[in-house]
């Protein structure tokens, strides 16, 4: 067994479709199937009911399945460890967004940022605090540029600016208070 046929089986999984799935890993529907086959053999367990036209997984497969998805989840994270410890300035970095300050800070700061830390890829998301909060949380990004206030204990928070409001109006407009700026 290796990681490959645990992510043919992934891939099966979430296709629910042997070409599908074929297609999705670069290999040939009856190569997917021979590795799933040989998968099955090793662990000694049936892992997916077949027939001419669908395709279900059995019980030891769905648990399989998830156990699979750790393990590829976790032979990931020793890739990135190697590729931190190789170049500490690469890799992924997720960062969240409000919606309404994106477009207007983002071009401001993205340049300088991609071009000092050519090897990390970024990945930007833009959602309401609310919904970033609990990504945060769930450890789905590494940070966020929310709007304030921030009232949660494990998270810790830094002000990056403060944002002046003005008001505009004609001359004579009672809310001008007199003033012409």
């Amino acid at each position: 067994m290796n990681t490959r046929d645990l992510k043919y089986l992934v891939a099966l999984a979430d296709h629910q479709h042997f070409g599908k799935a074929a297609e999705a890993c670069f290999v040939s529907q009856p190569g997917l199937s021979i590795q799933i086959k040989k998968l099955e053999e090793t662990l000694g367990v049936k892992l997916i009911e077949r027939n001419n036209k669908s395709m279900l997984l059995t019980d030891s497969g769905v648990a399989i399945v998830e156990r699979a998805r750790n393990i590829l989840t976790g032979v990931d994270e020793l890739h990135e460890i190697a590729r931190q410890a190789a170049d500490p300035f690469s890799g992924e970095f997720k960062l969240g967004i409000f919606p309404t300050l994106a477009p207007y800070l983002l071009p401001l700061i993205f340049p300088a940022v991609s071009k000092s830390l050519p090897n990390v890829s970024f990945y930007l998301l833009e959602e309401q605090t609310a919904s970033l909060i609990q990504k945060l949380k769930a450890g789905e990004i590494d940070a966020a540029i929310l709007a304030l206030p921030v009232n949660e204990k494990n998270l810790t928070t830094t002000v990056l600016f403060d944002e002046e409001f003005f008001l505009a109006t004609t001359k004579h407009h009672p809310s001008s208070f007199g003033c012409a700026r």
